[in-house]
């Protein structure tokens, strides 16, 4: 008999994810800057398919910046992915996410469309860490927001 741990809510968030994720741009996954392999999400690439991700490697200043370097240039040696350290006490590094989200998306901007990102990661590092320096930002910027699945570590904005 084989045992299977992969607890209900878990698995109905990645269907919801899967429902969604034709409707999205870009994707935002938040990895830890100090444990970056150990708080990636093996499921995210499997489920993104083939769109853009940026890595954000949050709490830069908690980590060894010798070691994120090497982090950031390796996550960049994956298709389509854009990686980024952060630390969310300062909102000019935040604004970053977004201009590489128009960058990754240019599409959307040429067109007049806004730019739909979802991010995800380790709730507590998307919830708190993350999510609320980036909602001050799209507000300041006049950003609609809205949450489209029930699952709380994962966040849809639509960004102009």
């Amino acid at each position: 008999m084989s045992i299977q741990w992969f607890p209900g809510h878990m698995h109905k968030a990645q269907k919801e994810i899967q429902e969604v994720i034709p409707k999205i741009d870009v994707i935002i996954e938040v990895l830890d800057a100090r444990i970056p392999f150990s708080s990636e999400n093996p499921l995210i690439r499997r489920i993104r398919r083939d769109k853009p991700v940026i890595k954000v490697l949050n709490k830069r200043d908690l980590a060894d910046p010798e070691m994120t370097a090497v982090w950031l240039e390796h996550l960049e040696k994956e298709q389509g992915v854009k990686a980024l350290a952060i630390t969310t006490d300062q909102v000019s590094e935040v604004n970053k996410i977004m201009e590489l989200c128009q960058k990754l998306a240019p599409h959307r901007q040429e067109t007049g469309k806004n730019i739909r990102t979802m991010i995800m990661g380790i709730p507590m590092l998307v919830n708190r860490r993350l999510s609320i320096p980036l909602q001050a930002v799209l507000l300041q910027k006049q950003v609609t927001s809205q949450r489209l699945l029930a699952n709380s570590s994962v966040l849809i904005y639509k960004m102009v």
